[in-house]
């Protein structure tokens, strides 16, 4: 594997998720693994992970997918969970440390080298991260058996998923300056949101057999109402990013004013409003 100028080019992501980043995750991770559950266990459904197999899991974060696909490859397979923050993997190895079948390796899953055999490769929202989807995909697959399977689920536009859109409009709203958002591509929680820019990349990466399927469900922001979903929206995503460097004053009326907004929008102390995600499949 190169060096890199993968991994230089990837350094801005590493970064952040090393960071105040992982600290927000850290502290909303029950409340993280009851949002983005369904959404990762029906990408599982879709690799369809067999006792004894090895399955990589990349952008593994704090733990919960390797715990689901530990689950499926039993204790004769072998689950390698590859992720670039370190505070996320300290979490991840504290929930796997009964599970002898589990690995963590630290590093960017765009350069990193992996013992195989291997013969799956996951991800639960972790791949849009790449600077050079192509090359990331083209490094992961080489590493895999011939007819290795690809299963990886992804955010569409941010216009098609509210739970994201809805606080973040507010937010912009609010402030006097609001820098412009990025460009469509640009590495983050919505670099995917094409399907021909998807199926592209893992074309040219030499992956066959490529399927593309929309996926929705409500992800829940608050099970304690509009306050804990105000709460859940300046911890993380793009709301968190957006106000971190903005004064208190500021960040206590974009509270105030998203407190108003998602009021309505709870029903008996939940509030939940829709994802909208691309389930990709492949084969190597």
């Amino acid at each position: 594997m190169p060096q890199s100028e993968q991994q230089v080019s990837n350094r801005e992501q590493i970064d952040f998720w090393n960071g105040a980043a992982a600290d927000r995750w850290l502290r909303e991770q029950e409340l993280l693994d009851q949002a983005l559950s369904p959404f990762g266990l029906a990408a599982i459904e879709r690799l369809v992970p067999a006792p004894g197999e090895s399955i990589v899991d990349v952008g593994c974060g704090s733990g919960q997918t390797l715990l689901q696909l530990a689950e499926r490859v039993g204790s004769g397979g072998r689950v390698l969970g590859v992720d670039p923050s370190r505070p996320l993997l300290e979490r991840a190895r504290q929930r796997t440390a009964q599970l002898p079948q589990v690995e963590l390796c630290e590093g960017d899953a765009a350069s990193v080298s992996l013992r195989g055999p291997l013969h799956g490769l996951f991800s639960r929202f972790g791949v849009m991260f790449f600077a050079d989807p192509a090359q990331a995909f083209s490094s992961l697959r080489a590493q895999l058996e011939p007819g290795g399977r690809l299963g990886f689920v992804c955010w569409q536009a941010l216009d098609d998923n509210p739970w994201c859109a809805v606080p973040l409009a507010v937010a912009r709203s609010m402030l006097a300056e609001v820098p412009a958002l990025p460009p469509p591509g640009t590495p983050g929680p919505f670099a995917f949101a094409s399907p021909a820019r998807v199926s592209g990349a893992l074309r040219d990466a030499g992956w066959r057999r490529i399927e593309i399927e929309a996926f929705r469900r409500p992800v829940r922001l608050s099970a304690s109402g509009a306050e804990g979903a105000a709460d859940f929206s300046f911890q993380l995503g793009p709301v968190a990013r957006l106000l971190a460097e903005q004064p208190d004053d500021v960040r206590a009326r974009v509270h105030r004013r998203l407190v108003e907004r998602l009021t309505p929008l709870a029903r008996e102390g939940r509030v939940e409003l829709e994802g909208a995600t691309w389930l990709v499949s492949a084969r190597a």
